[in-house]
């Protein structure tokens, strides 16, 4: 397990993986991610991340564990390696402006805060269906 990324070009380099975003997208349908909550699909891949690492508090590539700030600093630098205008992406400031606590409004921090319990609920409730789906078709 290494340590969450400090720098962007640290962070933006797991986008240059072939495999990444598509292990993403898969994890992020295992958690019942559902994208970008409240604001445009854009980057919609980043925001499967951002939720991921909120449902986890951990980095999906290295595993180290994060703080809600890594994961909201993540989302912004994620948002910018993917934009055409890159480090000054507006979208990727005020996404990262609203949710950080410590330099802007703090949105987010319930989602933070219940995370993990939400997500072993969805996973337990994915169990019990398809369990029932095999009930049924074995009837």
């Amino acid at each position: 397990m290494g340590a969450p990324a400090q720098t962007y070009r640290g962070y933006s380099s797991r986008w240059t993986i072939s495999a990444y975003k598509n292990r993403v997208k898969a994890e992020a349908a295992r958690i019942g991610s559902d994208g970008c909550s409240g604001v445009p699909d854009f980057f919609v891949d980043v925001c499967y991340e951002h939720d991921i690492h909120y449902a986890t508090h951990k980095d999906f590539l290295t595993g180290a564990p994060l703080t809600k700030e890594d994961a909201d600093r993540y989302l912004r630098w994620g948002i910018q390696h993917h934009s055409c205008l890159g480090r000054q992406s507006p979208m990727a400031l005020w996404r990262w402006w609203a949710l950080s606590k410590k330099k802007g409004v703090g949105l987010g921090s319930r989602a933070w805060e219940t995370g993990p319990e939400r997500m072993r609920k969805h996973l337990a409730l994915a169990s019990i269906g398809s369990h029932a789906e095999e009930w049924w078709v074995g009837a």
